[in-house]
């Protein structure tokens, strides 16, 4: 549906053509014979014996000239008629759209290259940076741990004249001393404890998680609390004990010995339980007091069935709201009252 006068280019994907012929010879109209052909596609002249619509379908880009004849019963051919037209190309088969693609794909590269290389040498920077930084540190914290270290190892000489519980193990976590407060507690020396329940911190320890508290001491190289309920030595009084674990290591950064240093907090313990279920208690009280407060509110039935485009929004702040709502109905009137308590 293109007037021909005015349209002879096509879009790329304007490529199905449609051309239309017919001749006219009104002595014997019947005996015409046609012939056409598409410059550009088609090299071969087509013949037929009937005026018709051709079809040329998913066209290349290029030129194109559509050419027709008609010849009568005494073998005459009309001149040829024809039709030109152009199907452009597409911006993406041009060869300067390719060259502008290769010149801003060379640009891009060049471009990410260079930025590659500034964020490598800013990042180079930054580590040089951070390995000063933290060589720094290093050495600050090997200092602060040989102090340590030797404010440990004096304490150990005075762990037999203090009240706490005192453990010392080796790097493997092999008990190795014990003071006179944990023979005096447990009853048991050293040798009985080895005998009884094992060697190692692993065996002997009443906290199961032992193993990763004793290695996130080690990898961290910094002591370590936690609380453990003594079962396994006492078995007429439970014991609960708050202990700090810390790890002992030489110049080399070597792990050396490993103390433990109990603290009784078995008071400390049945206080947070006696708060513990105090807190329970009374949470559950505001609980069976909100299931009371719902029961009391008006239903939500009952208030849409009177006023059908309406609805509550009833969010309380806690478990029980100190604020309530209330509905009745009565002689046609529906009345609603939202009430704010004192809270006295």
């Amino acid at each position: 549906p293109f007037p021909l006068d005015s349209i002879y280019e096509f879009k790329y994907n304007q490529n199905n053509i449609e051309l239309g012929f017919e001749g006219i010879w009104l002595k014997n109209p019947g005996k015409l014979i046609y012939r056409y052909k598409l410059h550009g596609l088609e090299e071969q002249w087509i013949y037929t014996n009937k005026s018709e619509t051709v079809n040329y379908n998913n066209l290349n880009p290029g030129n194109y000239t559509f050419m027709v004849q008609v010849k009568n019963e005494e073998d005459v051919w009309s001149d040829p008629t024809g039709y030109s037209f152009i199907i452009l190309t597409p911006i993406w088969k041009r060869w300067w759209f390719w060259a502008l693609v290769l010149t801003a794909g060379a640009l891009s590269v060049y471009s990410l290259v260079k930025y590659r290389l500034r964020a490598l040498q800013r990042e180079n920077l930054l580590l040089e940076r951070r390995v000063k930084e933290r060589t720094s540190q290093i050495e600050k914290q090997s200092k602060i741990i040989e102090r340590k270290n030797i404010e440990l190892e004096q304490l150990s000489l005075v762990a037999s004249k203090t009240d706490n519980v005192v453990l010392i193990l080796d790097a493997n976590g092999k008990l190795e001393y014990i003071n006179e407060s944990f023979v005096k507690l447990n009853k048991m020396t050293i040798d009985q404890l080895t005998k009884t329940y094992g060697e190692t911190i692993y065996e002997l320890s009443n906290n199961p998680n032992i193993t990763e508290i004793v290695n996130e001491a080690v990898k961290n190289k910094r002591s370590v609390n936690y609380e453990s309920l003594n079962k396994k030595v006492i078995s007429d009084t439970e014991i609960w004990e708050s202990s700090t674990l810390t790890p002992l290591f030489d110049e080399d950064g070597t792990l050396k010995k490993i103390i433990i240093i109990d603290t009784d907090v078995s008071e400390r313990k049945k206080q947070e339980q006696i708060i513990t279920q105090k807190n329970k208690d009374i949470t559950d009280s505001i609980s069976y007091a909100r299931k009371i407060q719902h029961a009391i509110l008006p239903n939500d039935g009952l208030i849409k069935s009177h006023l059908p485009h309406s609805f509550v929004l009833y969010m309380t702040k806690d478990i029980v709201s100190g604020d309530f709502y209330w509905f009745s109905h009565l002689d046609g009137f529906s009345i609603i009252a939202a009430v704010d308590c004192t809270g006295q």
